[in-house]
């Protein structure tokens, strides 16, 4: 079985990768204090799982190798490649632009849902 950082074992269960670990912990306890933190209505998981997905396919992608490229390269003794960066940069700028006009028509990426933002808001902050 594959085995990777982020990996939870709940009594045997073994699910990796942070989103589904999180829905899987949201879906789980949802009557002890995450009601609404994923929606269960069949319109508004749509669209949580659509805003997943843009983050996932097309802001994730860019955003990591930016920070590999940027901060363990160096970390592990390398040189970053600035040219490098400064693409992927540039790609994420193009990304961000079309998030701003999704945000500019409602509140967060999955419409009334903000747990698809929070992984996006994250990693922009850091």
């Amino acid at each position: 079985m594959l085995m990777l950082t982020g990996t939870q074992d709940d009594d045997g269960f073994i699910i990796f990768e942070s989103r589904a670990i999180a829905a899987y912990i949201a879906a789980k306890y949802a009557d002890q204090g995450t009601q609404g933190l994923i929606p269960t209505e069949l319109k508004a998981r749509a669209l949580y799982d659509q805003a997943a997905s843009i983050e996932t396919s097309n802001f994730d992608v860019f955003a990591s190798k930016a920070v590999a490229e940027k901060v363990f390269k160096p970390y592990r003794g390398g040189v970053p490649d600035e040219a490098v960066i400064a693409d992927l940069v540039k790609s994420l700028d193009g990304k961000l632009d079309g998030y701003e006009k999704i945000l500019g028509k409602q509140k967060y990426l999955a419409g009334d849902v903000s747990f698809s933002s929070m992984a996006v808001r994250n990693k922009v902050r850091d």
